[in-house]
C-alpha cells in the first residue's frame, strides 16, 4: 500500500520535477522558439489544475483507488506517446495527457492511506510516506539529466511507462481501498456540476493563455486583453456560482472557515513560488551557465534533501505551537530563495546558488508541514474529502500560474534584451526579472500569512 502511495505521489510531481531539466534538449530537438518551449511547461501544468477538481469528484463517485489507477495508466499513455512523437505538437499532446492523469494521483494516494491505515498509526503513515516521496522525488531530476545526457530525453518518457506499468500492477493487485465503502445508487450521488466545470475550464484557460500569448500579440493588442478580462470574468463567476449551488465542484463554503481559509490562501502563494522556482532553477543552469541536464538535475537534489531534513522540524514545531511560527519561518524562506536568485544572478559562479536551493527546501519543509495539515484536521470527516481537494486545486491553479507568470516574464525580458546586448546577458536579466517577480509573490504570501494565519484550537466545520 505505501508502495502504492509512494507511487502515485513521485508520478504527480513527474513532469514538474523532469520538464525544466528536459526542455533545452526538447527545444533544440524540435528548433522552436523561446515562447513555444513555454508550452512544455506549461501545458502540463495547465492540464494539471484543470482536472484536479473533477477528478475530485470522481474518485468520490467511483472509488479512489479505481481512479488512481485510471490516472496511472492515461501517464503511461501519454509517456508512450511522449517517447515516441516526432513534432512538436505530439510532445504537447503528450504532456497534457500526462497532466491530466496525474490530477487525481495525489489526493488518490492521501485517500488510499487513510482507508487502510488504523487512526493512531495514520499521522506516522502520512509522514512516511511525504519522507520517502520526498527523497524519491530528489534524485528524479539528476536520473533524467543523466539520461538525456547520455541518451535522450525520450528515454525518461520511456521509463515513466514502465514505472507507471509498475504502480499500476500494485495498485490492481495489493490495493483495495473501496471495498469498506458501498457504491452510492445513482439518485444518491450528487449531481454533476457541468456549468462549475465549464466554468472553471474556460476561465483558467482563457486566462493562462492570455497572459502566455502575450508574448506574441504584446500585453496592449486586443486578443491578450480580451483573454485576460474573459478570464477573470468567467473565473469570478465560477466563484458566485459555486457558492449558491447545491451540489458545487468545489465547496467554496468551506473557506467561511478563517484558519482553513487563510491556510488555504496561503498556500497558494507558496505552490506559486515553489513550483516555477523549482522548474526555472534548472533552466537557468543551463542557460546562463552553460551546466548539462544532469548537473542541473544534481543541484536539485540538495533542494529535495533539504525538504525532507525540514519537514519533520516543521510538523514538530507545528504541534508544539501551533501552524504561525513554522508558516512565518518557512515563508520567510520562501522570500530568500528566489531573493537571493535575484541578487545574484550577475556573478560568475554557480556555486552561490545553493543557499537559495536549500532557503526553497527550508520553505516547503516547514510551510507545507504547517499550512497542509492545518487546512484539513479544521473540517469535520465528512467533508474532509471536499477540503482536501479545493486545497490541492488551488495548489495547482497556483502553480500553473506560477510557471505561467515567471516563464513570461523571463522571456520577455530575454527577447528586449537581445536586441541590445549578448544572448547570455541577457538571459540573466530575464531570468533576474523573473525571479523577481516569485520574490514579489512570495513576500505576498508571508504578508498574508502574519495577518491570516493565528493561533486556533482546531475547529469542526460541516
Amino acid at each position: 500500500m505505501l508502495v502504492f502511495a509512494v507511487g502515485l505521489m513521485v508520478l504527480t510531481y513527474f513532469g514538474t520535477v523532469t520538464l525544466g531539466v528536459m526542455q533545452p534538449a526538447m527545444q533544440a530537438d524540435f528548433g522552436i522558439s523561446d515562447t513555444e518551449a513555454l508550452w512544455i511547461i506549461n501545458i502540463y501544468m495547465l492540464a494539471l489544475a484543470l482536472c484536479t477538481a473533477p477528478a475530485g469528484r470522481l474518485a468520490d463517485r467511483y472509488g479512489h483507488r479505481r481512479l488512481g489507477l485510471a490516472g496511472v495508466a492515461l501517464i503511461a499513455l501519454g509517456s508512450l506517446l511522449g517517447a515516441l512523437t516526432t513534432n512538436y505538437w505530439g510532445l504537447l499532446a503528450s504532456l497534457g495527457l500526462q497532466g491530466v492523469g496525474a490530477a487525481p494521483l495525489y489526493p488518490v494516494a492521501a485517500a488510499v492511506i487513510s482507508a487502510n491505515v488504523a487512526g493512531k498509526n495514520l499521522g506516522r503513515a502520512m509522514g512516511t510516506w511525504g519522507s520517502l516521496g520526498t527523497l524519491t522525488l530528489g534524485f528524479i531530476p539528476l536520473i533524467a539529466g543523466v539520461i538525456t545526457d547520455t541518451v535522450s530525453w525520450r528515454l525518461v518518457f520511456g521509463i515513466a511507462v514502465v514505472g507507471a506499468a509498475a504502480v499500476y500492477l500494485i495498485g490492481a493487485i495489493y490495493v483495495d481501498d473501496d471495498k469498506a465503502r458501498p457504491d452510492p445508487a445513482p439518485a444518491a450521488r450528487p449531481k454533476w456540476d457541468y456549468t462549475g466545470t465549464a466554468a472553471l475550464f474556460v476561465g483558467l484557460s482563457c486566462l493562462l493563455v492570455g497572459i502566455m500569448q502575450a508574448l506574441v500579440w504584446t500585453w496592449t493588442s486586443a486578443g491578450t486583453i480580451a483573454l485576460i478580462v474573459a478570464g477573470v470574468v468567467v473565473l469570478t463567476g465560477f466563484v458566485i456560482y459555486e457558492l449558491r449551488s447545491a451540489d458545487p465542484l468545489l465547496n467554496l463554503g468551506l473557506m467561511k472557515d478563517k484558519i482553513f481559509a487563510a491556510a488555504t490562501i496561503v498556500l497558494f502563494f507558496v505552490q506559486f513560488v515553489v513550483t516555477s522556482y523549482v522548474i526555472y532553477m534548472t533552466t537557468f543552469y543551463q542557460a546562463v551557465f552553460g551546466l548539462s541536464a544532469m548537473a542541473a538535475g544534481a543541484f536539485m537534489l540538495l533542494n529535495y534533501g533539504f525538504v525532507s531534513l525540514n519537514s519533520p522540524a516543521g510538523g514538530r514545531l507545528t504541534d508544539r505551537h501551533g501552524p504561525r511560527p513554522a508558516t512565518l519561518l518557512g515563508l520567510a524562506c520562501l522570500v530568500v530563495a528566489p531573493l537571493l536568485v535575484t541578487l545574484l544572478a550577475g556573478l560568475d559562479n554557480f556555486w552561490i546558488f545553493i543557499p537559495s536551493l536549500l532557503a526553497l527546501g527550508a520553505a516547503q519543509g516547514y510551510a507545507f508541514s504547517a499550512l497542509i495539515p492545518t487546512a484539513s484536521h479544521r473540517l469535520a470527516p465528512e467533508v474532509r474529502g471536499q477540503g482536501q481537494g479545493l486545497v490541492t486545486t488551488v495548489r495547482w491553479v497556483g502553480g500553473a500560474l506560477g510557471t505561467t507568470v515567471l516563464g513570461v516574464a523571463i522571456a520577455h525580458i530575454n527577447v528586449i534584451k537581445e536586441r541590445t546586448e549578448d544572448t547570455v546577458q541577457a538571459s540573466i536579466d530575464g531570468y533576474r526579472f523573473g525571479f523577481l517577480v516569485a520574490t514579489v509573490f512570495a513576500a505576498a504570501g508571508l504578508v498574508l500569512a502574519a495577518i491570516l494565519v493565528r493561533q486556533a484550537r482546531p475547529a469542526r466545520t460541516r
